[in-house]
């Protein structure tokens, strides 16, 4: 705005020869008032200044310092050059310190249907314009951003808001921006601010669609580090390989509390069922039971081997009838029966889901609100041989 109301004073005062040795605006006021959004936005620049020293038709630009206050808490300072035989022809270099997010709220609510509730903006521009030619740097610091729940608003864009703003921050509740932009202002296609709020719209997009890359980038390891955890057949116990992926969990929802991570098991119920069925089979086998602890139980059972002859030997004996059956599981869930089973797959995935919130609300003290555990509907989603796992997502912990 500023930068079009030089052009203009440029535009119209363009002389050959000239010579002003100061040039002043002091105590300018712009109230801008619109009612086209729902909510009433006002907005108020006071104490504005515009001043140019040494204004001569022999500099190759002529500029000018602005200063206002942003509706009583932002501050605005800069510096505005101009060309005088070119004044498309601009450089800007421009300040904008402690302005308040919440007054934004009738367009955020608007284009978005997020308020927020919280938050001050910082923002630097370093433009240029040479020959229709643009080349903008823009950085955006917004400090203790706080988005509010999703009105309910027919006009707004469907965007997670909520989820990208609690993805973007630091640990401190800060987000930096740098958003470059170049373009051609002789393109009657290209929209400065259209790309502007492109390039802010893809950020929220790509925050929620691949949050684990900025996961990742704030809490340290990869990105595939929180996507899944991985668990053994049967396996009901959190070992350390688990311990590594939950602790990684923790510190994200105890960081983060707007965040609710989401862990959905899945497992293929063959597999599982199978995999229950030899391990029970070599129980028998050795004589065990369940009195023994399960580290030990798992280590006695894992040191036989489902081709071991000797064990295969024993199946055998207990299925006279076993020529057709090809493989260890099978003979197995044969001795155990299908049917006996079945339960106890599904008995078996709630043990893990118990164990992992156990783990992370009693030993790493998250709050059970910001956990959601479940299994899949689909039991034989993996293919055959994939171990049981689960797969972790975040969304807004609304």
């Amino acid at each position: 705005m500023m930068s079009g109301y030089i052009q203009e004073i440029v535009r119209k005062y363009d002389v050959n020869n000239y010579q002003i040795n100061q040039f002043r605006v002091t105590r300018g006021q712009c109230i801008f008032t619109d009612f086209t959004h729902g909510d009433k936005f006002r907005y108020v620049l006071d104490s504005m200044t515009l001043s140019s020293d040494r204004l001569s038709s022999a500099n190759p630009f002529l500029m000018f310092s602005v200063k206002s206050r942003l509706n009583t808490s932002g501050k605005m300072s800069g510096t505005l050059k101009v060309d005088p035989k070119h004044y498309q022809d601009i450089v800007i270099d421009a300040s904008i310190k402690e302005l308040l997010i919440t007054d934004f709220n009738p367009y955020s609510k608007y284009y978005v249907a997020t308020p927020f509730l919280n938050g001050t903006i910082s923002y630097e521009n370093q433009t240029t314009v040479l020959g229709g030619k643009l080349d903008s740097k823009n950085i955006l610091d917004i400090r203790q951003i706080k988005a509010g729940k999703k009105v309910k608003n027919s006009t707004a864009m469907n965007l997670p808001v909520r989820l990208a703003v609690s993805l973007l921050k630091d640990v401190k509740g800060n987000i930096h921006l740098d958003i470059p932009v170049k373009g051609s202002l002789n393109d009657p296609k290209f929209k400065w601010g259209r790309v502007i709020w492109g390039v802010l719209k893809n950020l929220v997009i790509k925050a929620a669609t691949a949050p684990f890359r900025l996961l990742a980038n704030l809490f340290g390891g990869k990105e595939e580090d929180f996507k899944e955890m991985q668990f053994e057949y049967t396996q009901t116990d959190i070992m350390p390989n688990q311990q590594t992926v939950l602790d990684r969990l923790a510190k994200i929802a105890i960081d983060k509390p707007e965040i609710k991570i989401e862990l959905t098991q899945v497992t293929n119920i063959l597999d599982e069922t199978e995999a229950i069925a030899v391990y029970q089979m070599k129980q028998k086998y050795l004589g065990i039971n369940n009195a023994i602890p399960a580290q030990e139980l798992k280590r006695r059972t894992d040191s036989i081997s489902n081709n071991d002859s000797l064990f295969v030997k024993y199946l055998v004996s207990k299925l006279p009838n076993a020529q057709g059956l090809q493989s260890t599981e099978e003979k197995s869930v044969q001795l155990i029966g299908r049917e006996k089973i079945i339960p106890e797959v599904h008995a078996l995935m709630d043990k893990r889901n118990a164990a992992v919130m156990q783990y992370l609300v009693n030993q790493k003290k998250v709050p059970s609100t910001s956990i959601t555990i479940s299994n899949t509907k689909e039991l034989n989603q993996l293919q055959k041989s994939a171990p049981p796992k689960y797969v972790i997502n975040v969304a807004s912990n609304e």
